[in-house]
């Protein structure tokens, strides 16, 4: 069958060599993952904290950079006193980051493009 431009996209994407940026700026749908805090501590064991992702092709170098940058963000928000809440939102130029603390230690994580937002 032939190949269209959206899977040549998703294929190339899902090479280990894809930076976060890229993957950002070509997401076809919204990024969801389910990760949990307690797990992944020690440096090299990241990846044991995402749960599970969507898409399922993205590398493990993006969901674990993904999930990273999700748990910094609520980090440092915290540390300016902000409560102990347990739903975030960032906006970004492109994309909006959504955080929600669904049990301790257990967080849904969504990025989406701003257009597909309205």
């Amino acid at each position: 069958g032939a190949t269209n431009e959206k899977d040549m996209k998703t294929g190339k994407l899902a090479h280990h060599g894809c930076s976060v940026a890229e993957f950002l700026q070509n997401l076809p749908t919204p990024c969801l993952s389910v990760y949990d805090t307690r797990r992944g501590t020690k440096e090299g064991q990241e990846a044991e904290k995402v749960l599970c992702f969507h898409p399922e092709w993205a590398s493990t170098h993006v969901r674990t950079s993904l999930v990273g940058l999700a748990q910094a963000l609520t980090s440092f928000s915290a540390s300016f006193g902000a409560d102990e809440s347990s739903e975030h939102v960032m906006d970004a130029k492109h994309h909006r980051w959504v955080l929600v603390q669904c049990e301790p230690h257990i967080w849904l994580l969504m990025v989406a493009k701003k257009t597909w937002l309205g």
